[in-house]
């Protein structure tokens, strides 16, 4: 079991009897879904397809994002979870990039809703930052402060 910890390090999150329950099915990849949570935080399962194409990623929240790369658990367990937390990461790296290519576009309150929590949390910072730069140099804290007050009481505002 050891071995399997150092080559999937979050396994180290499982109990030896969940880490049993898993290789000793692992012929069904299914099996790793009730230990997802503490594998990977805020991921509370995968879609599996018919085929068993893991095509989905789902938050504890109930939010769904699908995988840029769909693939199949083909090999042992250790080695299509590394897959799976390469692909997560991938996935929310372009669904990120996405997300802040249209950040400038459209209200907030529908860009909010349009893209996963945490390209909005990111997209948040991102454009807090960037206002607070500008207003630096343009020597406006004042006023970016002002519209900010605007923007939470529901004052409108695009960002």
């Amino acid at each position: 079991m050891e071995l399997k910890r150092l080559r999937f390090p979050r396994f180290f999150f499982l109990s030896d009897d969940e880490l049993l329950e898993i290789l000793s099915q692992s012929r069904n990849p299914r099996a790793v879904q009730p230990h997802l949570r503490k594998c990977f935080e805020n991921i509370a399962k995968v879609t599996f397809e018919a085929d068993l194409r893991i095509s989905h990623m789902h938050s504890s929240e109930g939010e769904i994002v699908e995988l840029k790369y769909k693939f199949y658990p083909s090999s042992n367990v250790e080695q299509w979870l590394l897959l799976l937390e390469d692909t997560m990461r991938h996935t929310i790296r372009l669904t990120l990039v996405a997300g802040l290519e249209e950040l400038w576009t459209m209200p907030r309150a529908e860009w909010v809703l349009r893209w996963p929590g945490q390209v909005v949390i990111a997209g948040s910072q991102t454009a807090w930052t960037a206002g607070v730069e500008a207003a630096i140099e343009d020597y406006r804290m004042d006023q970016f402060f002002e519209e900010n007050l605007l923007m939470v009481s529901g004052g409108g505002g695009r960002w």
